[in-house]
């Protein structure tokens, strides 16, 4: 959902229609269809091909936590939910964690190092921190 919102607010509309494997079979021949590979059949490029273009590299981070974290992580903590994962990079692979960062002025209040703090889920600036920092330990 986030390539898609980045693609129709960056890049350009997006098309009614995704792929034409989710057609009805009376569009099947809409020249803005993709094959099986993402190729688009008509002249303008698919939707798979510009994001492509765009982001020829992207990292999904919940994927590096799956393929990560999973065999590592207890039993109770099988979730690859930001809250989980964090806590289980900050505490259970603390001797592992190599890169350190450091807030901008007027973000002490995301440091969970501090009392108190670090308990804001689901705030916008927040969760895009916290998905940076867990990106950084996996990578």
């Amino acid at each position: 959902m986030d390539l898609l919102f980045l693609y129709n607010s960056f890049i350009s509309p997006l098309s009614k229609q995704f792929s034409s494997s989710n057609a009805p079979s009376s569009t099947s021949n809409n020249e803005d269809d993709d094959d099986e590979d993402g190729k688009s059949s008509g002249k303008q490029p698919s939707y798979k091909e510009t994001l492509n273009r765009f982001l020829p590299l992207i990292f999904d981070s919940k994927a590096m936590a799956n393929a990560f974290l999973r065999d590592s992580m207890g039993a109770g903590e099988k979730s690859t939910s930001l809250e989980n994962i964090k806590e289980f990079i900050y505490k259970d692979l603390a001797t592992f964690r190599t890169v350190s960062v450091k807030l901008a002025t007027g973000c002490e209040d995301y440091d969970w190092d501090i009392p108190g703090n670090g308990k804001k889920f689901h705030e916008a600036g927040f969760d895009s921190y916290l998905t940076g920092w867990v990106f950084l330990q996996l990578r």
